[in-house]
């Protein structure tokens, strides 16, 4: 995840091509479809990128541009490249949506590292990853 914040760099080392980590959490479906996410993370505002959610449309918790996933057994990945910074938590619990535990990391994530222009706004992206 440390990459896709970074623009494919790991500790300094580009490790993947930029062009293809903004391909992956670019938006890749058409402009005329939206995906509403599933389980804890079902909300308007996402796109679909390679393998994951791509917020399209600025929340309060996540910014524009936000890429990541959400496990069936509540493990979460998040990369914030407005940030450079991403959130990895590996757990194995099912149905663990009902004590609020990813929301609850998610949120407390979003406070301590996301300013409150990045996460209010009205930004929205098209399939092609740039602002309209």
């Amino acid at each position: 995840m440390s990459a896709l914040a970074n623009g494919g760099q790991v500790e300094g080392m580009q490790a993947l091509p930029n062009a293809a980590v903004a391909l992956a959490i670019s938006n890749l479906l058409p402009d005329n479809i939206s995906f509403d996410g599933f389980g804890a993370f079902s909300s308007e505002g996402q796109g679909f990128g390679a393998g994951g959610r791509v917020w399209i449309r600025s929340t309060n918790i996540e910014p524009v541009g936000t890429y990541g996933f959400a496990s069936a057994a509540s493990a979460i990945a998040t990369a914030v490249p407005s940030q450079n910074t991403a959130i990895v938590m590996m757990t194995q619990m099912l149905f663990a949506t009902e004590m609020d535990m990813m929301q609850d990391i998610t949120e407390a994530f979003a406070s301590d590292v996301l300013s409150e222009e990045e996460t209010v706004g009205s930004e929205s992206l098209t399939n092609s990853g740039a602002a309209r």
